[in-house]
């Protein structure tokens, strides 16, 4: 089971990596978003840990998903005048300060989907738009390596610190923006400032149904078990990705 959980988030990071090349950088900022490392991770938790403290966290990390979007929301803006370093580091700080009084809040399941997606919507209205029209995007074999690198550690620190943690650091840790710091630093530092914006505008929009997967596991799980309430919450996830790119295509037609 060990070996499991240290290779198969690691993998499923590898194949989003390799499929983010072909669609660029926007989807490949929203394709990050997929809860690729913390679906696992909660799976994993839950067989671990029991339902009650695997609902804790879901709804401790809903609460801490603002300072996720704020941390973007930083990198954005910052990437307009400073490089990759300060963006990083810059956005690092702005989510230890949103994401430490967020960890004291409790909140229900709903209150936390609302306050979540309150958060992702008002740093997508203030992260500047790209100037320019971007080719799709070219991940170096490296970038592919850091992120699953990177994948690797924070399943490790969930893994085996969760029990010692407990569900409040827990999800403030799965709120950590681990792939979201890897990918718009390389964007950054290879792709420029453009690239770096249309990045994180497509991990904004994806974080939605991000929000939706740990709103559905806090709301099924006690209700239908693990199997039921991971599978209702992938199915949530699902419905939220098509209707969000349902009025994608929509919006699209109108503007044209």
């Amino acid at each position: 089971m060990l070996i499991l959980k240290l290779a198969l988030v690691p993998a499923l990071v590898l194949l989003v990596s390799l499929a983010a090349r072909r669609w660029g950088h926007r989807a490949s900022g929203w394709l990050s978003a997929v809860p690729v490392i913390a679906g696992p991770i909660m799976l994993f938790m839950a067989l671990d840990h029991g339902i009650e403290f695997t609902v804790d966290t879901a709804r401790a990390t809903l609460i801490t998903l603002p300072a996720l979007a704020a941390y973007l929301l930083a990198f954005g803006l910052i990437s307009r005048h400073g490089g990759w370093s300060t963006c990083l580091f810059g956005g690092w700080a702005v989510f230890v300060v949103v994401v430490t009084p967020l960890t004291a809040v409790s909140v229900s399941d709903w209150q936390g989907l609302l306050v979540a997606s309150a958060g992702f919507a008002a740093a997508l209205l203030l992260v500047p738009r790209p100037r320019a029209t971007l080719m799709p995007a070219a991940i170096p074999n490296s970038e592919i390596a850091l992120r699953m690198a990177a994948a690797f550690a924070i399943t490790l620190v969930i893994a085996f610190g969760a029990q010692t943690f407990g569900p409040r650091v827990s999800g403030a840790l799965l709120s950590f923006p681990i792939g979201g710091s890897v990918l718009p630093a390389f964007t950054r530092a290879l792709h420029g400032v453009d690239a770096t914006l249309s990045l994180v505008r497509g991990f904004l929009v994806g974080l939605l149904p991000f929000a939706v997967f740990f709103y559905g596991l806090a709301l099924l799980l006690p209700g239908f078990g693990v199997a039921g309430g991971f599978a209702g919450a992938l199915a949530a996830v699902l419905a939220a990705h098509f209707v969000l790119i349902a009025a994608l295509r929509m919006r699209r037609r109108l503007a044209n």
